[in-house]
């Protein structure tokens, strides 16, 4: 997944000119890979791991450098939202 993240640095997206300068890597808790009573609460109640990748896609810059960042889900989309924001 995370070797995912690194081959989309430097692509360019069809519907732009400009090329992928991160990429957001995120691990779905293995407990909401299977069947769920009622998947809104379990959601809000697990941890995600993930990083962001950016730079030279051959020597890419890691962060966390080492590891995973774990957070719930609101911070974990709020870290993508906020890389992914214009002026950012």
């Amino acid at each position: 997944m995370e070797g995912d993240a690194e081959t989309r640095l430097s692509l360019v997206p069809a519907s732009s000119s400009d090329p992928v300068e991160q990429a957001t890597s995120v691990r779905v808790p293995t407990s909401l890979r299977q069947s769920q009573v009622h998947p809104p609460a379990e959601v809000s109640a697990a941890d995600f791991d993930y990083r962001v990748v950016s730079g030279d896609p051959s020597l890419p810059v890691r962060l966390p450098v080492g590891g995973w960042r774990t957070d719930g889900i609101d911070d974990t989309v709020r870290c993508i939202e906020q890389l992914w924001s214009p002026g950012v």
